[in-house]
């Protein structure tokens, strides 16, 4: 965006906009205005180091515009193009209709290989190729030219300041990820030379997660790294690999680790396909923030009153390795895939919660938060997409899988710290399961919610209004990759096949 603007102006002014109501959204957190400011602030240096001029303002996007297009004049607006959530939207929206109105050109670059106004998902390929890999990441330039405008900055806005009502208190944690485009470029490289070796079959556990994960989510989110570089630094680490394995020269041990980094390298690289595929959804269909994206699943009764759906937010279900997870999340705003498919599906099936309810707490509580892969996500793991294999994660099994000695749980419930292994495993078989650990709070059982919500979904996606919407829903949201939702068959409902979605679950561990 920035190269493109100079490409076209001899002049140039930066502007961040600190937007009051999008910090007040339901959805906003502290964590999320503290990665954005870091990146921003980051930017800010990067900008004025080049000889450039940067201005913090804070106000409505469209309110602080009008009153610097009035006092200052400019003839051209740059902006990145994003997927977010409605309010965004709506905000995007209204500077175009401005911009419009007053004869200003509004360019908006695209980031991702999401696509605006993408009529035909078989059309899709080629423009990412093009975009992603045909073409080769701007350096930023040495020198960048100011303007005569001179005015000072905002002050930053305190978090108080901008939400009164978000429940996720400020973390002071050590292992809260900087973000910048410095720690960006550190975090990739270490990830591609050092760390990404373990990536398949490390990122299952929460425990190696925060080591094997690429830990490029939140980079990703707040735009300090571009998926073009990062598909394009991926595919070269994994040709020089692969030229390693070639060789023969390189020996057996050699050979055998560039094996390894290959396995995991590929594994990587199919989990930045699902990142766009999904944001491409939520780009096409903005409104699934407030309506399940097959129109066959809107109407479905769930049970909580909320009394769930505060246990859930607070952690405190009963299930260590679900009140460990929303610990840790509330703490480090990081949690490996599985875990956060597994809340979600404790959520909308065993607890009853609506998934509508529970979207924007759950936001809440991520700092690599990104509303094009939020909102897709947890209708899918809820269970309202109507293509993909129902999969119900069990917390009492993901403990014995993936936390087999506790770890992870004894260090974010320091309630069980002293409790045996034997017994933590076993929680849920307890005089019947309904008893809980001494010292911790009451389990919660998950059987009868489980039971209802599996019972109601499969008898939509039997019936013939559930297999039409299935189809729609497929020829318009569905993947174009190979061996993914194609394969699908609505309505089975043993589709736990070797063959099956169920093997072939779209998994975001950036």
């Amino acid at each position: 965006m920035l190269c493109d603007a100079l490409d076209a102006h001899n002049e140039l002014l930066v502007l961040a906009i600190v937007e009051p109501s999008l910090f007040a959204a339901p959805d906003a957190s502290w964590q999320h205005y503290d990665a954005w400011r870091g990146a921003t602030c980051a930017l800010a240096d990067a900008i004025r180091a080049r000889g450039g001029q940067f201005l913090l303002r804070v106000g409505e996007a469209v309110n602080v515009l009008d009153a610097m297009h009035q006092d200052h004049g400019f003839d051209a607006l740059y902006a990145h193009e994003e997927t977010g959530a409605d309010i965004t939207y709506r905000r995007d929206n209204a500077v175009r209709a401005w911009a419009s109105k007053i004869g200003l050109v509004f360019t908006e670059t695209p980031q991702t290989g999401v696509i605006r106004c993408l009529q035909d998902r078989d059309k899709r390929q080629p423009i990412v190729k093009a975009r992603l890999f045909d073409t080769a990441p701007r350096l930023a330039p040495a020198h960048l030219p100011g303007t005569s405008i001179v005015s000072d900055s905002d002050t930053w806005p305190n978090w108080s300041e901008l939400n009164r009502t978000c429940s996720v208190a400020r973390s002071t944690d050590r292992s809260l990820q900087p973000v910048s485009e410095t720690a960006a470029k550190a975090t990739l490289t270490d990830f591609l030379h050092e760390r990404g070796s373990g990536y398949s079959g490390g990122i299952s556990s929460p425990n190696t997660a925060f080591t094997h994960g690429s830990r490029l989510s939140v980079h990703i989110a707040w735009g300090t790294l571009s998926m073009r570089t990062l598909h394009q630094q991926t595919l070269a680490r994994i040709k020089a690999v692969q030229s390693i394995i070639k060789n023969p020269a390189s020996g057996p041990a050699t050979i055998a680790q560039a094996k390894i980094w290959s396995k995991s390298l590929r594994a990587f690289q199919s989990r930045l396909h699902w990142h766009d595929h999904f944001g491409q959804r939520m780009e096409s269909a903005p409104w699934m923030e407030y309506k399940a994206l097959s129109p066959a699943f809107r109407d479905i009764a769930y049970t909580d009153d909320g009394t769930n759906l505060a246990a859930w937010c607070e952690g405190r279900t009963g299930h260590p390795m679900v009140d460990a997870s929303i610990r840790c999340l509330q703490t480090t705003g990081f949690l490996n895939f599985r875990m956060r498919a597994m809340l979600v599906t404790v959520a909308c099936f065993g607890l009853g919660i609506h998934w509508r309810d529970l979207q924007h707490p759950y936001a809440q509580l991520f700092r690599d938060y990104d509303p094009g892969i939020h909102y897709p996500q947890v209708q899918m793991q809820a269970g309202v997409v109507g293509i993909n294999t129902m999969r119900v994660y069990s917390p009492a099994k993901q403990l014995q899988d993936q936390d087999p000695n506790a770890v992870f749980v004894r260090r974010w419930l320091p309630e069980l710290a002293d409790a045996p292994l034997v017994d933590i495993l076993a929680y849920d078989k307890r005089n019947g399961g309904y008893n809980s650990l001494p010292g911790y709070t009451n389990t919660i059982d998950l059987a009868p919610g489980n039971k209802a919500m599996k019972d109601q979904l499969y008898a939509i996606r039997g019936s013939d209004a559930g297999r039409a919407a299935a189809e729609t829903v497929l020829l318009k949201h569905g993947s174009r990759q190979p061996s993914r939702e194609r394969r699908y068959k609505p309505g089975k409902r043993k589709d736990v096949g070797k063959n099956s979605l169920a093997t072939t679950q779209m998994d975001l561990d950036l």
